[in-house]
């Protein structure tokens, strides 16, 4: 392989860029950068029990912010 061949790779390599722990520790929702156009949002089990699940799919570049308070009722 090239250099430039490996330099195009290299750079491609999917990464998250932030992870959050939900309150309760079942669950990671983090952002996902070059799995998709943008950097998407996906959460998944903290046990590794199932594959991630993709929560956003849009033409921007998404943010995580906070887990939303749990709301008993």
């Amino acid at each position: 392989m090239d250099n430039d061949r490996l330099l195009q790779a290299m750079l491609t390599i999917p990464s998250v860029e932030e992870a959050k722990i939900s309150p309760d520790r079942r669950w990671v929702a983090f952002a996902w950068y070059r799995v998709s156009a943008q950097i998407d949002i996906f959460v998944a089990p903290t046990d590794g029990a199932a594959a991630p699940i993709q929560l956003t799919a849009t033409p921007d570049e998404t943010q995580l912010i906070a887990w939303a308070p749990t709301r008993k009722v």
